[in-house]
């Protein structure tokens, strides 16, 4: 409404403003007399011009308000404000929270605000608070968006969905992801282009859930409550929620009361410890009965009596003469007594057995939601109760504020984790025990399997209510059971399966959970939802711990690919887990001091930090700010910077003032290093040089000669006595610090090293370089002791624990994987099947595969046992791109994107004959062996008659027909596949997230296998709008074949070669 009166203020003025203009050019043209004009007439002109730049200004506001309320013209209306209860009373941190939130900042930075504080100190009730305050209220304009985050959302699709919904609750947007990240991104853009916002962010337990919301800086103020501190990035402004003030907690305690003695409500305030729980509890003991007719003045005496002889003061109170000392709240015992004697009280209220059936709510897990149906359930096997008995109850409970209701999913109960500590040392160790026992018996009754469960609370906590009753052994055949795994990945996530075998003890729930953590990265949600089933049993069916329930469970299943032949992205046995969350190269590594957290950087600059035991991603502020350097050392008073000068620049850190240039190498300086004591700093370059340089003096203590080539990594000894070396002609090479004569060679044929890192007790050491290899060396015998297959392209970084039990590599991928040292191998999977595959085909008989790849070869392999038969070699000169067979199975053509295509004989590798196109992307053979279709970079398809030599030029990108030839399926730069039927078009299908690679029809034409950027191979069914199912792998696959009997789908990607069953 006011926006709109401003509207018609600006409307009206610009009107006014005009007619005074024409008024005032009138008055300059005309002669004729005009008493309300004359006055205009001496500097007529000068008003003509000062009147329209009004009028231009005024228009200008009005066309930005107007462009600044389209922004947000579709955005739902922001909500009300929530009324706060009447019994609240004003608190010093709302007032301190409120100034906080409004404070002016400069340009449009966003800030994050945490009231932090342990339980019952009413950080909840004070953001809604703040939330109401019409101070804040104005600052935002009304755009205060309150959302409850709460401990139940755990899980990448969880925390998602949560985000998706706060999306749609804000801006009215639908858009939807998979990833938190992604859905944080979506959120962060659509924030910074809206007007301030604050966003109260309720009930916050994990780094994981609060990380997504902190994306995107501008426009934006979150107001965080959490009992974990820690979860808030640096830079947030942090207000502590104590014991209330004595005037605070006075107005709590006798709220709805008339005047009692003022003794006693001293001695309530003491007795309590101003604690907001205490109070309210109390407050509502005392309400309950005055308004059965009880006196107040007596009721609160009685209520006074009971909580100093089973609190705290009934201790203080063994003294003869001593007084009553007020709660000390940091003291738990003091604190635990308090609660006894308040909730004695209050459950002295309840019919009889109510304090027994209360108690027995301590069974459930702290600090989440507990429904009440499965509360029906436990009552009635512990008391007898009906449904109607447990939630007239459960009513009863909520009046006397010992739990708080939901209506919502059947209703659900709160129990305040200090009133849940408190039942569960009254309850006692076994009697908790065989609650368990009762609730896991209730909850899965005769013929009810853990799988088919639908209730969340359940499939949280089924496997902790096993454990807490002794049931380890079902605990295990319930987390190891594939279709309990597939429930808990549609519901949470990898996290939630994982989590499950993680608790169980014992190394048969450890070697489990090892195999769903290896997999995390590749079990993540898919569309179709059931194609997730497809990819678990896929990538877990091929573990021997798997393989029979895998083999079980898929008989006469949906249609499904399964792998036949061991896959060349299966983990090593060495990798602890993978993540992925950057878009760009990852450039640097760095390990906390206790090895608990991981910090990665790409080359964009964009910083994550990681839980090194979950792999969750912990906040951060993304600052956006542009990356550091390639070659960049720091210390806490300098930083050293590199580059083409030949030089190295060294910088002061708190001034950024230039200290000093080390000059001495010729040509480019290529690798910097700082000793870990500080002392000395050591800087190669394309000269084939080291050189170390003293930082205390900037004088250059040693040159170090010996390489045969530019160095391009330096490593340095935990101890700084000594450091190793590579270079680009491949050798490695260790250096005694103090004596740079005391060196030797490792070895010469390392290849290209892009980074070092030494062991902390020196005994070893790890490199990284070209073809996503890591590889350990022993430094005593020299020779290499593991190889580790990391990454797709070359290896970017490298950190090492601290305890040096595991390693981090970071990859031109943008994928960070971590690593067991004392796990590693020295050995590699086969290479017949790990080099990058660019093209695959199945010959006519459907008995070999032929692939091409970045070796320039065409390699055959044996379809049913994946041997390699052989290899042709040559006549492209560089990488090869595309295969295919012709129809009678003698021969092959195969193109590289030089536009060299080559026709050999299968039997003879004899050329039979070659072209040179423009360029060459794909390939296909028509049907009767003729002529040779060449899809080309340039989007052209050219016809190539072997036969004739005669060449014929068309426009479509990358065609697929259908075997019976009657449509051209394409495929391009797009996410969309489009069919091409009697001269039209129409799209078909939106196929993949990010673009299509490969298509490939089966021989009957009723099925359609694709594959794309997003790292997934799909099944369609022809002419579907949905995929059937679904696979997933490491990298990209760039090409699929299906052979003759439809049966076999081969793919070819940049991890290697895939070989699946079809089962339609």
């Amino acid at each position: 409404m006011r926006g709109a009166v401003k509207g018609v203020l600006l409307a009206s003025g610009s009107a006014v403003l005009a007619i005074l203009i024409s008024l005032a050019a009138n008055a300059a043209t005309g002669s004729a007399p005009w008493p309300i004009l004359d006055w205009l007439r001496r500097y007529a002109w000068w008003w003509v011009v000062g009147l329209t730049g009004a009028t231009v200004l005024v228009a200008g506001v009005a066309a930005w308000r107007q462009e600044r309320s389209a922004v947000v013209a579709g955005d739902p209306p922001p909500p009300p404000a929530v009324p706060v209860p009447d019994w609240v009373v004003d608190r010093g941190e709302a007032r301190q929270a409120v100034a906080a939130v409004c404070a002016p900042r400069p340009g449009t930075v966003g800030i994050t605000i945490s009231l932090e504080g342990a339980g019952g100190f009413g950080k909840t009730t004070l953001a809604r608070v703040v939330a109401a305050d019409r101070k804040v209220r104005r600052r935002f304009k009304g755009r205060v968006y309150t959302v409850t985050i709460g401990r139940d959302v755990r899980g990448r699709s969880a925390i998602a969905a949560k985000v998706a919904e706060v999306t749609r609750f804000v801006t009215g947007d639908t858009q939807t992801y998979e990833d938190p990240r992604h859905a944080g991104e979506h959120l962060g853009r659509l924030m910074e282009q809206r007007p301030h916002t604050l966003l109260v962010l309720d009930d916050v337990w994990e780094a994981e859930q609060l990380a997504p919301f902190l994306i995107g800086r501008r426009n934006c103020v979150r107001l965080v409550t959490t009992r974990v501190p820690g979860l808030l990035p640096e830079g947030s402004v942090p207000l502590q929620v104590d014991e209330m003030s004595p005037e605070q907690a006075r107005a709590v305690l006798t709220r709805e009361l008339p005047t009692l003695p003022a003794e006693t409500v001293e001695g309530l305030l003491c007795v309590t410890g101003r604690w907001a729980l205490l109070l309210r509890l109390t407050n509502r003991l005392i309400v309950g009965q005055v308004a059965t007719g009880a006196d107040p003045a007596a009721t609160a005496a009685e209520a006074l009596r009971a909580l100093r002889e089973g609190g705290p003061a009934a201790v203080d109170g063994l003294i003869p003469g001593a007084p009553v000392q007020p709660l000390d709240l940091d003291d738990p015992a003091r604190r635990a007594q308090a609660v006894r004697a308040t909730v004695e009280a209050a459950t002295g209220l309840l019919p009889t057995g109510g304090a027994r059936r209360l108690a027995e709510l301590a069974v459930f897990v702290e600090d989440d939601a507990i429904p009440v149906p499965l509360v029906v359930r436990l009552w009635a096997a512990t008391g007898g109760l009906t449904e109607l008995q447990t939630r007239n109850l459960c009513g009863q409970l909520n009046g006397l504020s010992l739990v708080s209701g939901e209506p919502a999913d059947g209703g659900r109960l709160g129990l305040h984790d200090v009133l849940r500590d408190f039942l569960r040392e009254e309850v006692g160790p076994e009697e908790l025990r065989r609650l368990h026992r009762v609730l896991v018996d209730a909850a899965l009754p005769p013929g009810t399997h853990a799988w088919q469960l639908t209730d969340g609370y359940l499939l949280d906590h089924l496997v902790e209510h096993l454990l807490s009753c002794g049931q380890d052994d079902r605990a295990l055949e319930i987390a190891g059971d594939l279709r309990w795994v597939e429930r808990r990945l549609h519901q949470r996530g990898p996290a939630g399966p994982w989590g499950d075998l993680a608790r169980i003890p014992g190394p048969d729930a450890a070697a489990l959970a090892r195999d769903i953590n290896r997999a995390a990265h590749i079990l993540g949600p898919v569309e179709p939802a059931g194609a997730l089933r497809n990819i678990l049993h896929d990538r877990l069916g091929q573990l021997p711990q798997w393989r029979m329930q895998v083999q079980r469970l898929q008989a006469g299943a949906e249609p499904a690919l399964l792998a036949r032949l061991p896959q060349p992205d299966l983990p090593d046995p060495a990798l602890l887990r993978t993540l992925m969350g950057h878009s760009a190269q990852v450039s640097s590594l760095e390990i906390s001091a206790d090895g608990a957290t991981l910090t990665s950087t790409d080359v964009r600059g964009a910083k994550r930090r990681w839980d090194r035991d979950s792999g969750a991603q912990l906040p951060s502020v993304d600052t956006g700010s542009a990356p550091w350097p390639r070659l960049i050392v720091r210390s806490h008073a300098w930083y050293a910077t590199a580059g083409s000068t030949g030089a190295v620049q060294i910088i002061d850190s708190p001034s950024g003032a230039h200290r000093t240039a080390l000059s001495g190498h010729v040509g480019e300086i290529s690798a910097l290093a700082l000793a870990p004591d500080g002392s000395w700093l050591a800087a190669a370059g394309e000269d084939h040089l080291i050189r170390l340089w003293d930082t205390a003096t900037w004088t250059c203590r040693a040159v170090l000669e010996g390489h045969t080539g530019p160095v391009t990594a330096i490593g340095i000894a935990p101890d700084s006595s000594f450091l190793v070396s590579a270079c680009r002609s491949g050798d490695l090479w260790w250096w005694r610090s103090s004596d740079p004569f005391d060196s030797g060679v490792i070895t010469t044929a390392a290849g290209r090293v892009q980074v070092i890192i030494v062991a902390p007790d020196g005994s070893w050491f790890a490199d990284g370089g070209e073809q996503g290899m890591v590889r350990f060396f022993d430094l005593i015998s020299c020779r290499c002791t593991a190889i580790l297959l990391a990454h797709v392209g070359d290896v970017r970084a490298l950190v090492i624990a601290p305890d040096g039990s595991w390693v981090a590599s970071g990859g031109a991928d943008g994928v960070i994987r971590l690593w067991e040292t004392l796990a590693a191998r020295n050995e590699l999977p086969d290479d017949r099947w790990t080099y990058p595959v660019a093209g695959v085909a199945a010959s006519p008989d459907g008995a070999l595969l032929a692939s091409v790849g970045h070796d320039a070869t065409v390699r055959f392999w044996a379809t049913e046992s994946g041997e390699h038969v052989h290899t042709f070699a040559g006549e492209h000169g560089m990488a090869t791109c595309a295969v295919a067979w012709g129809p009678d199975g003698s021969w092959v053509a195969s193109a590289s994107a030089n536009g060299i295509v080559v026709v050999r004989e299968v039997a003879t590798g004899q050329l039979r004959a070659r072209c040179e196109l423009a360029s060459a992307a794909a390939l296909a053979v028509s049907p009767d062996g003729v002529w040779l279709a060449v899809a080309g970079e340039d989007d052209a398809v050219r016809l190539w008659e072997p036969a004739t030599g005669t060449i014929r030029l068309g426009h479509f990108p990358h065609p697929v027909r259908t075997p019976a030839f009657r449509s051209l399926l394409l495929g391009g730069h797009e996410q969309d596949l489009t069919t091409w039927i009697e001269g039209g078009t129409r799209a078909l299908i939106a196929a993949h997230a990010g673009l299509v690679h490969a298509l490939a029809f089966s021989p009957d034409g009723q099925w359609l296998a694709t594959a794309g950027k997003d790292s997934t191979v799909r099944i369609w069914a022809r002419g579907a709008q949905q995929a059937t199912t679904a696979v997933r792998t490491e990298a990209p696959v760039h090409s699929l074949a299906f052979t003759p009997d439809g049966r076999t789908l081969a793919a070819g990607g940049e991890r290697g070669l895939y070989v699946y069953d079809f089962r339609p």
